[in-house]
């Protein structure tokens, strides 16, 4: 919620945690890594960012839980690292050629 822009007295209302437990929340670099990534993910949304944010979906009157583990059984079925390189349907073939005799 940091990273999307709350306010610490919204998340105060909606969670709970006192605004001084936010503030050394912020001092964890987990935690401040995770504020960053939600940041950055804003700008240009990826799949895995927007299920891992997910994760903590809220309705009005609590946890959104179906979307929760929704968002989870998606997270668990991607590869663990993205796959950036180029993309093959099948088996790489190498041909050589001999050199001219």
């Amino acid at each position: 919620m940091i990273g999307r822009g709350q306010t610490y007295s919204a998340i105060t209302k909606l969670l709970g945690p006192s605004s001084k437990t936010l503030q050394r929340w912020r001092k964890i670099t987990a935690f401040e890594a995770e504020v960053q990534r939600v940041q950055a993910s804003s700008e240009k949304p990826e799949p895995r960012g927007v299920l891992l944010d997910a994760l903590s979906a809220h309705r009005g009157d609590g946890a959104d839980w179906p979307t929760r583990v929704k968002a989870a059984m998606a997270l668990a079925a991607m590869p663990d690292e993205p796959d950036d390189g180029p993309a093959h349907d099948g088996p790489t073939m190498v041909i050589y050629e001999s050199p001219p005799a």
